[in-house]
């Protein structure tokens, strides 16, 4: 009987979604700090510092010259950070690759504004980026632009 009310209580604890709650907030405060840094770094043109923190499947999918001529482009194409928002944030735990945590911001920049999704995967409470995206009316923009402006080139 003891055995089991002992069961009993550790899966009361285990499934505790107060815990789990406290453990994702602070996940995200650990995606928070790293975001800040990544936006510091940005602002500083140290690229190749950020790709030296991104996680080993970002690196697979992503070689370094490509990541930092993205992150090139949004530091020139936006300028320096003045303010960000944060608009969402989901947590997924999984039992063998980590935290897993994606943060939504409306960032306004001093030549722009746009939303970024950082996905962050957490390790032994140490984030790796593992996603970057940013979205922005003026960049779509400037994207058809030079599109129609590569296609009349081609066309002469």
């Amino acid at each position: 009987m003891r055995a089991l009310a002992v069961a009993l209580l550790a899966a009361t604890i285990a499934c505790n979604p107060f815990a789990f709650w406290g453990d994702a907030t602070a996940q995200r405060g650990v995606a928070e700090t790293a975001t800040d840094r990544f936006h510091l770094k940005l602002d500083l043109s140290q690229f190749d510092s950020i790709y030296q923190e991104v996680d080993p499947e970002f690196r697979n999918a992503t070689p370094e010259k490509d990541a930092n001529a993205l992150w090139r482009m949004v530091q020139r194409r936006f300028g320096s950070l003045q303010s960000d928002s944060l608009l969402g944030w989901n947590v997924s735990v999984t039992t063998n690759n980590g935290t897993i945590v994606r943060l939504v911001y409306y960032t306004t920049f001093s030549k722009d504004k746009g939303t970024e999704t950082f996905t962050w995967r957490i390790r032994g409470g140490k984030p790796a980026l593992l996603g970057y995206n940013i979205n922005s009316p003026a960049l779509q923009r400037a994207l058809v632009d030079e599109k129609s402006t590569d296609e009349a080139a081609a066309k002469n």
